[in-house]
């Protein structure tokens, strides 16, 4: 295994980390709730390490055409999601630096769900407008 392909796994890893924090443990979001989203992200990051095996030639991409697609769009969804946290942690940065702690909470619990929504519809919309020029 290459060093390159070491560092891109840990990379992703540590998106995944960085997401979960941002996404379930910031808004305070209750234990279930944060061990669902660490599934889901753990799931994309498996599919996302997935889709690079297929078109690195290591999984045959004839049967696994699917696990590449599915991967490469959780790895887009994944940086809108980036985005979109990073611009609620300004926010949430805002609210705490203006001393109104309560402020920030509740702008995490409303600005989480739609940093989610507009990431899918991003990625959805993203996905459509491809699959339409090639067509």
């Amino acid at each position: 295994m290459s060093f390159f392909v070491v560092a891109v796994a840990a990379l992703l890893a540590l998106l995944t980390v960085l997401l979960h924090r941002r996404l379930a443990v910031a808004p305070g979001w209750p234990t279930p709730a944060r061990r669902s989203v660490a599934v889901v992200l753990t799931i994309g990051w498996a599919a996302t390490l997935a889709a690079f095996a297929v078109q690195a030639g290591v999984i045959d991409p004839r049967g696994s055409r699917w696990l590449a697609w599915a991967g490469m769009t959780w790895l887009a969804l994944s940086w809108y999601l980036l985005l979109g946290v990073l611009v609620l942690g300004i926010i949430a940065l805002a609210t705490r630096l203006a001393g109104r702690p309560q402020a920030r909470r509740a702008v995490l619990r409303t600005g989480t769900p739609l940093v989610v929504l507009l990431a899918l519809g991003t990625t959805a919309f993203r996905n459509d407008v491809a699959q339409l020029a090639r067509s």
